[in-house]
């Protein structure tokens, strides 16, 4: 588990703009709206919901890594995090589709 009073980060952070990551022999890496934007281009069937899903990741590195990890490893992480997420989604939505009204 990630200590992130350790690492500076803040530990439950509740909109995407509160969220650093933290980083192996880096200062942690503040999010900021360029990334979420391309987030949101590279998965638009979770767009909507994408604050959540990195909020979700954030966490889930916090308790799952024992160590911060280099800036490629984070950011290949949330990437995978996202399209694992999208994938889901696109799944569900093949399988349990709704209805036009």
């Amino acid at each position: 588990m990630i200590d992130p009073v350790a690492e500076g980060v803040n530990p439950n952070p509740l909109a995407w703009n509160e969220i650093s990551w933290p980083v192996k022999d880096n200062p942690p890496l503040k999010t900021n709206i360029e990334f979420v934007e391309y987030l949101k281009d590279q998965f638009p069937l979770i767009a909507d919901h994408i604050e959540d899903h990195m909020i979700n990741a954030f966490h889930y590195m916090i308790d799952r890594w024992d160590q911060p990890g280099s800036r490629g490893n984070v950011f290949n992480f949330i990437e995978k995090w996202m399209s694992r997420n999208q994938e889901q989604v696109r799944k569900i939505n093949r399988f349990f589709p709704v209805a036009n009204q």
